[in-house]
């Protein structure tokens, strides 16, 4: 169940709990552990990665012009 909702908005995390817990506390109480646990490593890979070709870079961008020059 923690498994298909870590990627659900918190606000609905937060609901379907308090809603396992009405039912059954002890699993309600699991999930939400599970939930803080993938919170927890998600916090961790949170670094960015930026990749890039060698090569020409879309970002270096010369003045296209084929008139003569001082024209």
């Amino acid at each position: 169940m923690a498994g298909a909702l870590k990627g659900a908005q918190l606000f609905i995390q937060k609901r379907l709990v308090e809603n396992l817990k009405a039912v059954h506390a002890d699993y309600g109480n699991h999930v939400q552990s599970l939930l803080n646990k993938y919170s927890a490593e998600n916090k961790k890979n949170t670094e960015v990665h930026v990749y890039s070709r060698p090569g020409a870079s879309a970002i270096d961008v010369k003045p296209y012009c084929k008139c003569p020059q001082g024209a």
